[in-house]
């Protein structure tokens, strides 16, 4: 329930979801159900309702229960299925073996609605969040998107939906190549317009970041259990938000020092927006440039990125996250 009145007693507009057990004002929804981190959640709130974002919080606590996997267990009806596979592919477009080879391992599947579950997991097999895609197409009521997408409740801070391709003659997880994408769906894109067979020369990894620039420190955690790789790849979107979640993820690496062994590249469709539009179009070409060769072509919005010597390189001892410590190679 959201109450958007704002004038005589009520002084901040308020929600409440009470499925979750949580509500407050605006700022709180941002955070919960848009999933934004602090900061993107202020420059949020003072570009859409600049009104509000002096006003006092509203006396509402805003509880956060632990993520339950049985809330998000998959549809029996084989109707939801088919609502789901429909969508990924004939929709999307993602190749049926690929498909069908997540559903198997439960990393992909439909719920009571037919909305796909893209379930995250971490490196022990535990699944510990996970976020969901409409598959029906209502504008009027999901606005521009078109679809529904969330996360689900109490998924894991700073994570995400992702998945390995191993050498077949290692193994070990250790990653080589590190792709970062802003969805699942363009995740899997990039993977299938790039080739479904396993690596001859490396382990590549596929994250999932569930957005560009506010997301980027999801980078952190999974360098902590997965060690780091000899590169990273961003393939974000090509529009004002992927260009900064390119700066913003450069900024993080130099700031933790990961530039001296790490290269980092930057991967765009040659159609569309994003990978799952050039996947549509049937336009596999790609460009993969350096951060440098690209950066001289896609001037960050509005402001420069940080240089390395102006930033302090903190420890790995003194990583901010409550993980251990990322095991060098």
């Amino acid at each position: 329930m959201v109450d958007t009145r704002i004038g005589g007693s009520h002084t901040n507009e308020t929600f409440f979801w009470n499925s979750q057990g949580i509500g407050g004002n605006l700022y709180h929804f941002l955070r919960n159900y848009e999933n934004l981190d602090k900061v993107a959640t202020i420059a949020e709130l003072k570009a859409v309702a600049p009104q509000l974002s002096n006003r006092p919080l509203p006396n509402i606590q805003a509880t956060r229960k632990p993520y339950q996997p049985k809330k998000w267990q998959a549809s029996q009806d084989s109707r939801k299925m088919g609502q789901m596979l429909n969508y990924l592919q004939n929709v999307r477009k993602l190749d049926p073996v690929l498909v069908h080879a997540l559903a198997e391992r439960n990393l992909v599947r439909p719920l009571s609605n037919g909305d796909a579950f893209f379930a995250w997991v971490d490196n022990k097999g535990q699944e510990v969040g996970g976020d969901v895609q409409g598959t029906r197409i209502n504008y009027n009521q999901f606005g521009k998107r078109g679809t529904r997408k969330m996360i689900a409740r109490g998924s894991r801070s700073q994570w995400g939906f992702h998945f390995n391709v191993r050498d077949n003659r290692r193994k070990d997880l250790s990653c080589d190549k590190l792709y970062l994408f802003e969805s699942p769906i363009d995740a899997l894109s990039f993977f299938q317009m790039n080739g479904l067979k396993v690596p001859e020369g490396g382990n590549r990894h596929f994250v999932s970041l569930n957005g560009a620039g506010s997301k980027v420190k999801t980078l952190l955690p999974y360098l902590a259990e997965y060690g780091i790789p000899k590169e990273i790849h961003l393939g974000f979107d090509r529009d004002e938000a992927g260009i900064n979640g390119v700066y913003k993820a450069v900024d993080l690496i130099n700031q933790w020092n990961f530039r001296n062994t790490v290269t980092v590249y930057v991967d765009q469709p040659a159609t569309g927006k994003d990978w799952n539009d050039a996947l549509k179009v049937g336009d596999h070409r790609k460009q993969v440039q350096t951060f440098k060769e690209w950066a001289k072509e896609h001037p960050q919005p509005g402001q420069q990125v940080s240089r390395p010597e102006q930033q302090q390189q903190p420890a790995w001892g003194q990583l901010p996250f409550d993980q251990p410590k990322v095991r060098q190679r």
